[in-house]
């Protein structure tokens, strides 16, 4: 959608608005003199967790996010930083990919105990049992035995006696 809309600017200049939005690019705002050059921009852009404001004035330009979580709760990418020593670096490379980063905490221990019960099951690298598709094995991430093992010491407390 576009809308453009001629007003008196400041001092009694004409400019002229310009909206524009779209599913993808969000919202963007620009205000331009009588000649076209841009006097101030402001732009919302959808991202994951909320929007990246855009507030721009001439040449000078400041991105700050915004981020709405209210529905999500917190987020996996919101702990990892104090967790970041604590963890090997290859599970840690596999928790900041944005899959799994983006997921609320609630989410990801919900997938970690589900993955602790076949764990202590240890049926078998072909299972596909219905308690395996609540897991992380499911999911495409990368994680097996020895990454799930080292999120339950990490993440539930527990010792990975499990099949070591």
């Amino acid at each position: 959608m576009e809308f453009i809309q001629d007003v008196t600017g400041h001092e009694g200049n004409p400019a002229a608005i310009h909206i524009f939005s779209s599913h993808t690019d969000g919202v963007t705002l620009s205000v331009r003199d009588a000649d076209g050059r841009l006097l101030g921009r402001l732009q919302l852009k959808p991202v994951v967790d909320g929007y990246q404001v855009c507030l721009q004035e001439g040449d000078y330009r400041q991105i700050v996010p915004f981020i709405d979580r209210l529905e999500e709760g917190v987020l996996l990418q919101d702990i990892l930083p104090a967790y970041r020593n604590l963890l090997s670096g290859r599970t840690y490379a596999i928790l900041i990919r944005p899959t799994i980063r983006e997921m609320p905490v609630s989410e990801f221990l919900t997938l970690l105990r589900e993955s602790v019960e076949v764990e202590v099951l240890k049926p078998g690298p072909y299972w596909r049992g219905s308690r395996y598709f609540k897991t992380f094995y499911s999911m495409g991430f990368g994680i097996g035995p020895k990454t799930v093992q080292e999120l339950i010491r990490v993440f539930l407390g527990e010792r990975g006696s499990h099949g070591q």
